[in-house]
């Protein structure tokens, strides 16, 4: 992400937010449609449901009707030219509209309100399956729907128990429904988009929407089994002759039927899939429109960044130079006294920064160190740098000491103005006794390795960093060199990390260097640069310098420095 151009890191940010608006309203406008996908299919479950009480009302009304019928006295005596005249009174309000009738333990019709005494005669019903279910439970029982035989029309017969005088079952009371009147209970709950049907025991339709329909089976991809098994509820995406339908059932426990709604789901839901529809467009819109801004804007801060990025690149080769030109060459040092430095930027390829390292040759055998840090990046940086760097190199043959040259360099530090405050360690040695004196202004103390390879921190001669206005007082410390021990000078940038502390820093640094330092000072600063290298978000500069194995007895010939 960082790597991207500011126009295309708005582009992308602008995508990601029209992206997650774009699906956040979505899934709303898909919740308020599914919403009323659910309302369709409860509306068609309670029509079903309603429908379902409706014939079992109808159905209930008349089964009990039979029961008074068959408890009178002339069923009950089995006179059946009594039996004949009381069906006629009670049926003539034709509430079964095919007839009420009588039939005995043998099965023949004894007495009908609808067929004369000379067809009755004939007319047997001992094969029918509600005679056969009466006679065998005692039970009130519906029968599925048959075509009537004396004029073959579709009837569902209804049937009840009769007993004689003794108790005993005598025969069965029957009472004949045109579906005509079954169908009348239902028609007014139709909607628009919906029809109801209602199967017999048999699965066929005894309520459909067209009267040819009756007593044809009924064809769907609709488990009708478990439908009966569940007792209602309903399906979606239902394979009929007419289309996928949404089905919804409940059943009528006391006829053994089951009531069946269908409905067009997507007749029903027309109004809201347009209304998901246009929100998705105008969802769409307003994204592209957003794209469309954010990719303007987009075009136009690359530009910005691009010729920001020109002017910048032109003040980093500036600083670049200046940097090159600030940083010493450093050779001349006596056979055997070795020394390796390395400065490496806050930024891979840019060399700018305040860090700097120097070696000062004092005379007498005698040769000065330093390493230091002004504080920022840049030009600015890098010309303080220098200025500060040239004062030490002005004071080192005349200040007489670290802390005498610390002393007198703090005030010029603070004339430099607001890049005007710097850490420096800065150490004199005198090679052929092996004493070295230091100080540390503000700065991480110096490492001494024994030729041993035994690490520690060199931790006196602590001062305030310089340029501060403290007036504080500038200390020193004294430690004796063996031949072949190596002093490390750095910067922070070397042991500061982000999520670790100084003293990991500092260890790790020991560590390296412990283990490294006797392949030489080269080998040591690669090592140091390499193994640290992760995470590092500032300038270093090291310094690694190794006394001589053997005591150096002769002057140290002049460094160049630029």
């Amino acid at each position: 992400m960082r790597d991207l151009a500011p126009g295309r890191r708005l582009l992308l940010i602008a995508g990601a937010l029209a992206l997650a608006l774009c699906g956040v309203s979505a899934l709303v406008s898909w919740q308020a449609y599914d919403r009323q996908r659910e309302v369709v299919a409860r509306e068609t479950a309670a029509l079903a449901r309603a429908a379902a009480s409706n014939a079992g009302r109808f159905v209930t009304d008349r089964l009990a009707l039979l029961e008074a019928v068959a408890s009178a006295p002339p069923v009950v005596a089995t006179d059946a030219a009594a039996v004949d005249r009381y069906f006629r009174l009670v049926n003539r309000g034709q509430r079964f509209s095919g007839g009420i009738g009588f039939v005995d333990r043998s099965g023949r019709v004894r007495a009908h309100s609808r067929i004369d005494d000379l067809r009755r005669r004939v007319v047997r019903a001992g094969d029918r399956d509600y005679f056969r279910a009466v006679m065998a439970t005692g039970r009130p029982f519906v029968g599925r729907a048959v075509l009537a035989r004396s004029d073959r029309r579709p009837i569902v017969v209804l049937a009840v128990p009769a007993s004689g005088r003794d108790g005993a079952v005598s025969g069965v009371v029957i009472g004949s429904l045109l579906l005509d009147r079954l169908e009348a209970t239902v028609r007014d709950l139709r909607y628009a988009t919906s029809s109801i049907r209602i199967l017999d025991r048999a699965d066929r339709e005894i309520v459909a929407d067209q009267t040819v329909d009756r007593l044809r089976a009924y064809v769907s991809s609709a488990p009708l089994t478990a439908m009966r098994g569940e007792r209602r509820g309903f399906r979606r995406d239902v394979r009929t002759p007419r289309g996928a339908r949404l089905i919804a059932f409940a059943g009528v426990p006391a006829a053994g039927w089951l009531v069946l709604v269908e409905r067009d789901e997507d007749a029903a839901l027309i109004d809201a899939r347009r209304s998901l529809e246009r929100e998705l467009g105008i969802l769409i819109l307003i994204a592209l429109v957003g794209l469309g801004g954010a990719a303007a804007i987009g075009r136009r801060l690359d530009r910005v960044h691009a010729e920001r990025a020109e002017m910048h690149a032109q003040t980093q080769e500036v600083a670049i130079e200046l940097q090159r030109s600030l940083l010493p060459t450093v050779d001349g040092l006596p056979p055997g006294v070795g020394l390796a430095v390395r400065y490496t930027p806050a930024v891979d390829a840019l060399a700018v920064g305040g860090d700097w390292y120097d070696v000062v040759d004092l005379g007498d055998g005698r040769v000065a160190i330093t390493v230091g840090d002004v504080v920022g990046h840049g030009v600015r940086a890098a010309a303080a740098m220098g200025q500060v760097r040239s004062a030490v190199r002005a004071l080192a043959p005349i200040a007489g000491g670290p802390s005498a040259l610390m002393a007198r360099l703090d005030p010029f530090v603070e004339t430099i103005g607001e890049q005007g405050v710097c850490t420096v360690a800065y150490a004199v040695i005198e090679l052929a006794s092996g004493e070295l004196r230091y100080a540390c202004a503000g700065h991480p103390p110096p490492l001494l390795v024994a030729g041993d390879g035994t690490a520690r921190y060199l931790e006196d001669g602590r001062s305030t960093p310089l340029g501060t206005g403290l007036d504080a007082e500038r200390g020193e410390g004294c430690q004796r060199l063996a031949p072949g021990d190596t002093l490390v000078l750095y910067t922070d940038g070397l042991v500061e990390r982000r999520g670790r502390t100084l003293q990991e820093g500092l260890d790790a640094v020991a560590a390296i260097a412990a283990r490294v330092a006797g392949d030489g000072p080269d080998a040591l600063a690669d090592a140091l640069l390499r193994e640290l290298d992760t995470g590092r978000d500032d300038d270093v500069a090291i310094l690694c310098l190794r006394t001589a194995r053997v005591p150096v007895a002769a002057a140290v010939p002049a460094s160049r420095a630029p």
